[in-house]
């Protein structure tokens, strides 16, 4: 993967990360993602990071804290870093999301957390191969 890139189905967001920044317009876009689908109800947000990293600026977290209330948002961030999982961890903690972190071993687990559909994990596994 060489950019960083989004897909959308319905109320399911797939952002897969890379070694790339994020661009304030691309990050806009993704931004705007989770705005339009937060007006039609709650949003699930898959993050696979293990070919790369999520680090939004400061700005750019700040739009991302704008863009939907906390409570209709529900994440899961695949990464094999434990200091990210654990930032993630701590964080819902505070905002009180539905927000958590799974290693790269854990894909399937954190596909069951947003309680994705037989299709809607066949579609996010065809994204996000290889899948351990």
């Amino acid at each position: 993967m060489e950019k960083p890139s989004f897909h959308e189905r319905g109320q399911l967001l797939v952002l897969l990360a890379s070694k790339d920044p994020f661009t304030d317009d691309w990050w806009t876009k993704w931004c705007d993602a989770i705005r339009s689908a937060s007006i039609r109800g709650s949003v699930r947000v898959f993050v696979d990071a293990r070919d790369g990293t999520v680090r939004p600026t400061s700005v750019q977290r700040e739009m991302l804290r704008e863009s939907a209330p906390p409570h209709l948002v529900k994440s899961a961030v695949v990464t094999d870093s434990m200091i990210v999982r654990g930032i993630i961890t701590a964080l819902s903690w505070y905002d009180y999301a539905d927000n958590k972190a799974f290693d790269s071993l854990s894909f399937r687990a954190a596909l069951d957390h947003l309680e994705c559909t037989a299709e809607e994990r066949t579609w996010v596994l065809s994204l996000c191969a290889p899948v351990p």
